[in-house]
């Protein structure tokens, strides 16, 4: 049982979170803290705009920290994703070596942490996690140290005020690198953050929305043979309007002779649901609102967001351009846009990296892109 921590927070960094809870529960003798200078953007938790500049600054951890005796079991809280184990969580600990890159890493982390500091880094995994937490908060118990969320359940959450405002947990230096100051900077309301993103969050980089190309079949077409659409990214070329002008160039295909738009025709598209319009919109810079110095406003409707809906809605959600698993076609299941993709019956796909890990195999040459 916990008994010198009342609220339990989330599962940020667990590098940098892990020595963080640790400092807190014995001495917090900063005397002789470490100098580091390093490049980093503004300060998240201060609203600032980011861009590198050389910072020096003082770390306030205890580096010489090491508990006596037994080593200290530190206790989290994750997600075991079930039949979706895309979403388990992946950061925490690891038993053995396994030969995984990421899970290797986990490992030795947590031994050279062990070695250092003393402690064990235990992990509990559920596929329940709101409501493990919702009844440990409700019956004061204090079980984990740090919790990992989906995030509509965090938000709900804190919310309720179960949640930790981060500025006030010590040792957590937003003005460090590894923490995406654009993210905190937006999520910091009133003063008081919440939610944060930083480098060591790794799960949220599979669950990232981001574009494939099938630069193969791109490049079938003349007017396309020896361009990549690379190239029209770093010349900030790459808008809706030209990704809709290339999605209509004859890309979408009749191949079973039945017309366009069956499960096994040519795509432009491929989507894991609607969704994909979103990813657009936003990419194209529709905001619902904005955080002006930490207070949120909402966006009104003006003509240039309705251009941009507009134009997103008619770029992503042609069903004779795009497939999605909401689709109205007989036998659609959630993983046909990635079977039609890897198949190379599509010329795009909106996906996310952990799609790699439930099984999509490329054999043909393609290109990372960003939303236009």
């Amino acid at each position: 049982m916990k008994t010198t921590a009342r609220i339990i927070t989330l599962l940020l960094a667990l590098m940098m979170v892990v020595t963080c809870f640790i400092g807190c529960k014995g001495d917090e003798n900063t005397d002789d803290p470490s100098v580091t200078t390093t490049t980093a953007g503004g300060a998240g938790g201060e609203g600032g705009e980011g861009g590198d500049v050389t910072t020096e600054y003082v770390s306030k951890l205890p580096q010489d920290k090491k508990f006596e005796g037994e080593p200290y079991q530190f206790n989290i809280l994750g997600v075991d994703g079930g039949t979706h184990q895309q979403f388990t969580t992946i950061e925490i600990a690891r038993d053995t070596l396994t030969g995984n890159v990421v899970g290797d890493a986990v490992y030795y982390r947590n031994e050279e942490l062990k070695a250092k500091h003393n402690f064990e880094v235990k992990q509990t995994l559920s596929t329940s996690v709101v409501t493990v937490a919702q009844n440990l908060y409700l019956g004061g118990e204090h079980l984990y140290d740090v919790v990992d969320y989906y995030t509509v359940n965090l938000i709900k959450h804190a919310q309720e005020g179960y949640l930790l405002d981060l500025n006030t947990v010590p040792y957590i230096d937003f003005l460090h690198p590894a923490w995406d100051d654009t993210a905190n900077a937006e999520l910091t309301i009133n003063g008081k953050t919440y939610l944060a993103h930083s480098d060591f969050n790794l799960q949220s980089k599979a669950r990232t929305y981001f574009m494939m190309y099938n630069r193969e079949l791109f490049h079938t077409h003349e007017e396309y043979q020896g361009v990549y659409i690379e190239d029209m990214v770093d010349d900030n070329t790459w808008t809706v309007q030209k990704f809709y002008e290339i999605a209509s160039n004859e890309f979408a295909a009749d191949l079973d002779g039945g017309g366009k738009g069956g499960l096994l025709d040519q795509w432009a598209l491929c989507a894991d649901g609607h969704n994909v319009m979103a990813c657009f919109a936003y990419g194209a810079g529709y905001r619902l609102s904005r955080n002006n110095n930490g207070v949120i406003e909402l966006v009104g409707v003006d003509e240039r967001t309705t251009d941009i809906l507009n134009l997103c809605t008619k770029a992503t959600l042609d069903p004779m351009l795009t497939l999605t698993s909401n689709s109205a076609l007989p036998g659609i299941t959630d993983r046909t846009g990635i079977d039609t993709f890897e198949e190379g019956r599509s010329l795009f796909l909106s996906d996310l990296p952990s799609s790699f890990d439930i099984g999509l195999n490329l054999d043909f040459e393609y290109g990372i892109l960003p939303y236009p």
